[in-house]
Formats: C-alpha cells, structure tokens, sequence
C-alpha cells in the first residue's frame, strides 16, 4: 500500500476548510433573515382596505422601537391567527378582546388598547349592529328574527357571529337553533348589505360604527335605508349599537418578546401623535368577553360542555345514590315477594281446602238454623198473637157481662145497648179471627200475597186501632196519598201496623197533648208509611241503642208490660213482605218509625212457602 504525499494531503486540507466556511456564511445569512424581521400579525385592524387612522402612525412606532428589524404584518382571519400564536411566529398582534382572552393560556398579554374619537372609552369600545330592510314589517325587535336568515361575515366571528349569539341568549333564546339559516359572506360589509337589498337575508350584522364611518367617509347613509333591530342607548359610544360593548383593539404581546423590545414599542406608541381622538390606552376590565364565552360555553370555557367521569359522579352523587339503593331495594323487594308469593300461595291452598271443609260444615248447620230459626219465629209470632188476643178477649168478657145483666134486666129500653155490645163483640171476634188466620199462615200453612192497596190497609189498621182501644179520632191523624198499591199480605201488614200504634200509644199515654201521626209518601220506585208520636224525646245515643240491641234476636226481655216481642215481630213482617224498617227522631222529638214498600205491578200470587224466604231486619222495638 503506497502512502500519500504531503502535498496531495494539503491539497484535502483546503478543500474541506473552504466547504466549511460555506457551510457558515449560508447559515449566518439564514439566521440574519429570521432575526432582522419582526412579525406583526392581525387581523381586520391591520387589513389595509379598512384604512384605520390608527394603523400607519402605530406601525411607524413599532418600526422606530425595533429598528434597525424590519417590520413585516400579516393579516389573516381568526383561525390562522390562532395558529400563527399556537406556533410562536408572532412577535407582535395586534387584534379584537376575544384573540387576547382566547390565548391567554398561551402567555399572551395586552399591553394598550387603541381609542377612537366615537369610543373614548378603551373598556367599551367595539360591538355588532342588526340592520333589516325599513319596509320589512316583520322584524320590529330582537324576538321577531327568530326563523329568519342572517348575514354575517365568518363563522364564530367575535364581532359577527359571537356578540349577536350572546344577545340571543340574554332574550332567553337557544342561539345556537335561533336563525333559520346563517350566510357567511366575508369580512366585506357591502357583500352583506348586498345580501340584504337581493332578499338572500332578512337581517344582517355589521361592525358598531361601521356606518358612522362610512357617513364620515363621504358614503350612503344605512340609517335612511335601513332600520336598526334591539337598538341599545350607551354612555361609552357615540356609535349606534345592538349588543352591549366590548374592549378595543390591543397591542398583545407574546411570552417570547424581550422586555427590553416591549419597552421601547410602548414608548414609542404613547409618544407618537395620532390624528386627534385616536391613541392607545390601557384597558383594565375583561370580564365582558370572559362572561361571554362562558356564557356560550365556547373558546376557554368549552369544557363546560363535557364533563368527566369524575365530575359526573361528584355532582350527581345524590340521584347516583337514590337510583342505587332503589336497584338494591327492587332486588331485595323482588326476592323477598317472590318468597312471599310462594308462601302465601301454599297458605291459600291450604285455607281452600279449609274453607271447602268449613263450607260443608256451615251448610249442614246453616239448614238446622234454618230450622231453629223458624221454629223461633213462630214461638215469637204465637206469643206476639197470645199478647194481640189478650185485649180483645178482655173485652169480650167485660161485654158479655153486661149484656148479661142486660138480659137478666129484661128491659126493652136495653134493646139498643145490647144490639151496641154485640156489635162490639163481633168486631172483637173478627179480629180474634184475622190473628188465628196469622198464626196459621205463620205455623206453615203458607202465606197468600195479593197487590193490595197500602192507603186501605193503613186505615183499616189505624179504624181497628181506634176500636180496639177506645182512642178518640183527634189523637189519631192520617196523612196519604192514594194510588200506593204494594205486593203483600194485607192481613199481616195490618197486624204489624197496630203493633207500631200500641206501641205509640203506650208512648204518649204520660203525655200531656197525645197525637200520633200516620203519614204514607210516594217517592220513585218507593212507597214509604211513617208513624210519628208526641212520645218523650229520644237521644241520638238511646237511637243507636235501638239499632245496636236490635242485632241480637235472641236478646228477649219479657215484662208485664212487654212480651218481649213488639217491633221484633214487625220487622219479621215488614221483611217477610219485601219491606225495610228504621228508626230515627221525628218532629216532636219522639220515635219516627220509617217503613219502605217497592211499588209493584199486578202479578199472579204465589205461596209464601214456595217463593219467599223469611230476613231479618237489624232494627230492635223501642
């Protein structure tokens, strides 16, 4: 292998010295161009066809404060903005509150804010104007756009899209589903006055002062043409506005600008002269823009539309805990039915088949009460008929007495009396024989049930009654309506009805005025017959005690006075002919007996024995 000479290895030497100071030269001219341009990026403010006042004097500052840098600006919309900052090639911006509070998190801070002659006020400075044609009388205010179509520059614009949505909002409107249809049509204004004239939108939104200006500017005046919707009066504006305004335009500076830099472009800025009304101010108050987004839950409070997990469980701790124990308490109430289900079910069969032994048990003592029960009845009947004989039979005897002392008299002027007392005593045999017929037709025999009259029946009662016991007809006062005709048994009803007057005459017999009143009323399907009496008032408590003494059937009290069968017998009757029985005060404040008959139509007869079956009314004599 042959070695190199020293001169071709000097030759090498020189060659790679000069590549790399090529390689030098190349990258110090690159890093020269990066590092002698300072970059300021914007939005509409530094868009030269706006021709802002403020933009050359400002930017003329900015060029003495960085020289000898080269000043180069950029204007682009909001969403490369954003990026343009997100990437850190943004020495300087200038633009609206919202890119400053948008971006705050990346370290962006404001350091003025730019003040106009018609907006003095560096905190209250921008906001939107709705116009809509002059003769469109649809649209008066805010709530009539609703449905409508809007014009407006660019989607989530701040001025455009974002101001009006939080009006919306502040009406009680949904922003995001209140506009029918929304036409982005660009950062030119006359795109969207030229939407408006076509009819392609029926409002439209422009920047606050936008009109002033054009005025100003020698342009039409959109005032006369068009109308402004939800116009708003303001201290801090000599501008027509709709929304509520927002801080200015501001120089924000990024976390990469050396402090020394920021120094002198504030510096320059607040010495440089402007035309007059115009410069920079500090703004102080945000919270506009910040209530904004927060309310829109959009830019650094879109997280308020999600919501973690964490969170979830955190704020709906209560309603989690609720819907938990109620699945737990579901669980527990399903097995524990499912339990009971199965052990109440066992019980039931087992209480059937119980029942099933009861049932042929009742039935077989239900016929001997049967039995008993009738047997009892007729044993109450023939002493309730015993006690009914006792009177007549009384009298028959005093009757016949005297006509036997008429006849051993053998006067002729007796003719007259003794034609009187056999009278007496053929009416008394009569009824001896009609409570003969009862016991028969209560013994077995059957009972014959006719349609009958119940007026006929009532007097025929009340005409015994008066015979019976000598009452004068004043003490005895019937008050009916005629055509009352009731399927019964005219024999017994009579026999129950001059039981309910003995037993009021036995009321009044220590009374001073005696009355006792029959009434018989008609109401519907019911005939009623009610007997009152000037007897002693009765309580409510001695009522109840009627009712109450009057369930137990075997509770008998037999006296001189009382069989111990009375209205207990009355019921058995009243019951037996389809009728219901009950007890209240009346009017003189003495026992109202109240019995109730359905009116019937003609039917054929039928035995007792065959058709009817003997109720127990639960009511007691008095």
């Amino acid at each position: 292998m042959q070695s190199r000479s020293p001169e071709s290895s000097l030759v090498l030497r020189y060659f790679l010295s000069s590549l790399f100071l090529i390689f030098c030269l190349s990258g110090a001219a690159v890093c020269s161009v990066s590092t002698d341009t300072f970059r300021v990026y914007g939005t509409d403010f530094t868009d030269p066809d706006r021709k802002q006042p403020l933009l050359g004097p400002t930017l003329e500052a900015i060029r003495r404060a960085v020289s000898p840098k080269k000043v180069a600006v950029y204007s682009m919309n909001w969403h490369e903005l954003d990026k343009a900052i997100a990437e850190k090639k943004a020495d300087l911006i200038i633009a609206g509150p919202s890119v400053y509070r948008r971006n705050i998190h990346a370290g962006l801070r404001d350091l003025s804010t730019a003040v106009t002659p018609d907006c003095p006020n560096p905190n209250r400075s921008l906001g939107a104007v709705f116009f809509a044609l002059r003769d469109d009388e649809r649209i008066s205010n805010l709530s009539d756009l609703k449905g409508k179509i809007l014009g407006t520059n660019l989607k989530d614009a701040f001025r455009g899209e974002l101001i009006p949505k939080k009006e919306i909002l502040d009406e009680g409107f949904d922003p995001n589903h209140f506009f029918r249809k929304t036409l982005y049509l660009g950062n030119k204004p006359e795109e969207r006055i030229k939407a408006l004239e076509d009819g392609r939108a029926d409002v439209i939104v422009l920047d606050s002062c936008y009109a002033e200006e054009l005025i100003a500017n020698g342009g039409e005046d959109l005032f006369e043409k068009y109308k402004v919707i939800n116009e708003k009066k303001n201290r801090f504006s000599n501008c027509v506005t709709s929304s509520q305004l927002y801080p200015g335009y501001s120089l924000l500076i990024p976390p990469t600008l050396d402090l020394d830099t920021i120094r002198r472009i504030l510096k320059e800025v607040q010495e440089t002269r402007y035309p007059p009304g115009y410069g920079w101010m500090v703004a102080g108050d945000f919270t506009p823009v910040d209530e904004l987004y927060q309310s829109l839950k959009i830019g650094p409070f879109s997280h308020l539309n999600f919501i973690t997990f964490s969170e979830a469980v955190h704020r709906y701790r209560y309603l989690i805990s609720g819907v938990v124990l109620s699945f737990l308490f579901l669980i527990l109430s399903s097995l524990y039915a499912r339990g009971l289900v199965k052990k109440r079910t066992e019980m039931l069969l087992k209480a059937h088949e119980r029942e099933r032994s009861l049932r042929r048990k009742s039935s077989d003592i239900e016929a001997c009460y049967r039995t008993s029960a009738q047997r009892l009845k007729t044993a109450q009947i023939c002493s309730a008929v015993a006690h009914d004989l006792a009177q007549p039979v009384s009298s028959m005897l005093l009757y016949l007495n005297g006509l036997e002392k008429s006849l051993h008299e053998n006067a002729e002027d007796n003719r007259d009396r003794q034609l009187m007392v056999l009278e007496k005593i053929r009416l008394r045999a009569e009824k001896i024989n009609g409570i003969i017929r009862s016991v028969r037709d209560f013994s077995g025999k059957g009972v014959e049930l006719n349609h009958e009259d119940l007026c006929c029946i009532v007097s025929e009662a009340i005409e015994d009654f008066k015979t019976l016991y000598s009452v004068p007809d004043n003490e005895v006062l019937l008050n009916a309506e005629n055509g009352c005709r009731v399927y019964c048994a005219a024999d017994q009803l009579r026999l129950a009805f001059l039981n309910i007057l003995k037993n009021s005459l036995r009321a009044v017999s220590q009374q001073k005025q005696k009355k006792i009143l029959v009434s018989i009323r008609q109401t519907n399907s019911l005939v009623s017959v009610e007997f009152e009496d000037s007897g002693p008032a009765l309580s409510s408590c001695q009522i109840e005690a009627i009712r109450l003494n009057s369930k137990n059937k075997h509770a008998l009290k037999h006296t001189p006075e009382n069989m111990g069968i009375g209205l207990n017998i009355v019921e058995a009757i009243v019951c037996l002919n389809a009728g219901t029985i009950s007890y209240s005060n009346n009017r003189f404040g003495g026992l109202l007996v109240r019995i109730e008959f359905p009116i019937t139509t003609e039917r054929q007869p039928n035995e007792l024995g065959n058709t009817e079956q003997i109720r127990f009314c639960h009511q007691s004599p008095r």
